[in-house]
């Protein structure tokens, strides 16, 4: 299945939904895996790094943001799966967002032959 970051590259911002959220620890620091039904933020192939961005949770205006980092994203039996700094909560609607500036600097780098 292609993801929105692949028939879109040029998209920067996507909302989808927390499908799967798992907490992983290595030594004393801990990391959660995040998978979403769709995702704007290429995983790492090719020979191109992979994105970095935020997921954000959408809540009402009253409701406190939750945003998670992400600093990497794999692909694992076709999934992207985002490395996030916080947990969030499968079934939230998220708005996940791009860090534009490292996708377009290896957009430039990137060639295909």
């Amino acid at each position: 299945m292609l993801l929105k970051c692949q028939r879109e590259p040029f998209l920067q911002q996507l909302t989808s939904t927390v499908v799967a959220c798992n907490e992983v620890k290595k030594g004393k620091k801990k990391h959660f895996e995040v998978v979403l039904e769709d995702t704007v933020l290429f995983a790492e192939g090719g020979g191109q790094p992979c994105d970095h961005g935020q997921i954000s949770v959408i809540g009402t205006e009253q409701e406190k943001t939750l945003m998670a980092a992400v600093k990497d994203v794999q692909r694992k039996d076709g999934v992207a799966v985002h490395t996030a700094d916080k947990r969030l909560e499968v079934g939230s609607k998220v708005d996940v967002v791009v860090d534009w500036k490292r996708r377009y600097d290896h957009m430039q780098q990137h060639t295909g032959t």
